[in-house]
């Protein structure tokens, strides 16, 4: 039984070694082809023969290293990333040559590295896992090298932030001292209208006076010149008035000589009337005094007692004498040189 299982392993093993060998015969020319066609230069024919052995067998690790190693030796960088291997120091180094390359921004795009920092810091990711896979020193030159390039990028980056913030600062400057140009500019052409605005406006009002001194002038001449006028008519009128006066006066004291001169005449002729009427009077008294001396006896009544007769006595001699004085009364309150009445008394 055992001898049995012993003879069955070795079959199957033979079997084995047929089939491996037999597939190993049959990729082993068409890779040689790849590998010679790489080695002469003949990049496009090498990258077709590797592709089409990876249709057959994709799991050959040792072919599409092959692969990635001719794309990257034909600098087709963004290609070297696209294809899924292990060969992570080619791949950090495509991806440093790809930071490197700005005139590739589609590769970068494919790859969505935005910028160097970017493809720096992915280059340290393949390189880290290359050199968990292997101990070459030029893995760890490379990672080095990076890490410089990541500082030197980075203090690029921060010159050039300074130098952008700067250079904003210059344009925010620049920007503010053009609009300060500017809006100086604006006041003083503001200031300028102004001034002239001002100037004209004064220019007006400077007109304006004088006009209106000029008006004033001529209606202060026209003015003199009508108080002139009335000055004039009025000194001839005051001459007028005053030879009118003098006229009036002259008449009225001719007139008042000539009533008292007339008032005069009528004194006289008055007083000497009086002066006859008075010894005209007088001889009246002397006749009447002469008749109450001839007269003895009033004539009463026969039952009048002698009481009565003496205030009758009495009573017709005051009688007498009032009539008398109203003569003479009367007699000298009648008008001077008025000899036209009808009745003197």
């Amino acid at each position: 039984m055992r001898r049995k299982l012993l003879a069955l392993f070795l079959v199957i093993a033979g079997v084995a070694l047929f089939f491996t060998g037999w597939r190993r015969e049959r990729t082993w020319f068409p890779e040689t082809l790849a590998d010679v066609l790489q080695k002469t230069g003949k990049t496009e024919k090498a990258l077709a023969a590797y592709r089409k052995l990876l249709e057959t067998d994709p799991g050959n690790g040792r072919i599409r290293s092959n692969l990635v190693k001719t794309l990257y030796g034909a600098e087709k960088y963004a290609e070297v990333l696209q294809e899924e291997s292990t060969v992570y120091f080619i791949r950090g180094n495509a991806r440093v040559k790809l930071a490197e390359t700005p005139a590739d921004p589609a590769g970068q795009a494919e790859n969505g590295e935005k910028g160097p920092m970017e493809g720096y810091t992915a280059a340290l990711e393949e390189y880290k896992n290359a050199m968990l896979r292997s101990g070459d020193i030029h893995i760890k030159k490379n990672y080095e090298m990076v890490l410089e390039k990541i500082k030197n990028q980075q203090d690029q980056q921060k010159q050039q932030d300074q130098q952008d913030k700067q250079d904003k600062q210059d344009q925010q400057d620049q920007q503010d001292q053009q609009n300060q140009d500017q809006q100086d500019k604006q006041n003083q052409d503001q200031q300028d209208q102004q001034n002239q605005d001002q100037q004209q406006n004064q220019d007006q009002q400077n007109q304006d006076q004088q006009q209106q001194n000029q008006d004033q002038q001529q209606n202060q001449d026209q003015q003199d010149q009508q108080n002139q006028q009335n000055q004039q008519n009025q000194d001839q009128q005051q001459n007028q008035d005053q030879q009118n006066q003098d006229q009036q006066d002259k008449q009225n004291q001719d007139q008042q000589n000539q009533q008292n001169q007339q008032q005069q005449r009528n004194q006289q002729n008055q007083d000497q009337k009086n002066q006859q009427e008075d010894q005209a009077n007088d001889q009246d008294q002397q006749q009447d005094s002469q008749k109450a001396q001839g007269q003895s006896e009033i004539q009463y009544a026969e039952d009048v007692p002698d009481e009565r007769k003496e205030e009758i006595r009495a009573v017709l001699k005051k009688l007498e004498g009032n009539e008398k004085q109203s003569f003479k009364n009367n007699e000298r309150v009648m008008p001077v040189g008025n000899t036209r009445g009808k009745n003197r008394w």
